[in-house]
C-alpha cells in the first residue's frame, strides 16, 4: 500500500483504511488467468456499517491492483435485515460460517 501511495495511486487515508481492514486475502482465479483479492471484514453480526466498509475498501484495493478481480465480503453468523439489502444492492458477498453466498443469493431476514 505504501507504493501505491507513493505513486499516487490512493490518498493517505484510503492506504489507512486498507491497513485496518479484518482480512485481505490473494489468490487466484479458478477460471483464467490473474489474481483475485477479497477484503473482508468480520463481525458476528454483520450491520450496515460492516458491509459499508467492506464496499469501500475494496473500492480502493480495486484502484491499487486494477487488473486483479476484488470482490468486498462480509462474514459473520449473522446479518441485519437492512445490512442484508445493502450487500445486495452494492454487490457485497456474505460469508457465513463457512457458506458463501453472492450478493443476489443473500436471504433477508425479517
Amino acid at each position: 500500500m505504501e507504493a501505491a501511495e507513493a505513486r499516487g495511486v490512493i490518498g493517505p487515508e484510503e492506504a489507512d483504511a486498507l491497513e485496518v481492514a479484518d482480512v485481505i486475502v490473494r489468490g487466484h482465479r479458478l477460471e483464467g488467468e490473474g489474481e483475485t483479492y477479497l477484503v473482508v471484514e468480520v463481525s458476528a453480526i454483520v450491520h450496515t456499517e460492516d458491509v459499508e466498509r467492506a464496499a469501500e475498501r475494496a473500492a480502493v484495493l480495486r484502484k491499487v491492483f486494477p487488473e486483479a478481480e476484488v470482490r468486498a465480503v462480509v462474514a459473520g453468523s449473522d446479518i441485519h435485515p437492512l445490512a442484508a439489502r445493502m450487500a445486495r444492492d452494492r454487490g457485497v458477498w456474505w460469508l457465513k460460517e463457512s457458506r458463501p453466498f453472492p450478493p443476489s443469493e443473500i436471504p433477508i431476514p425479517s
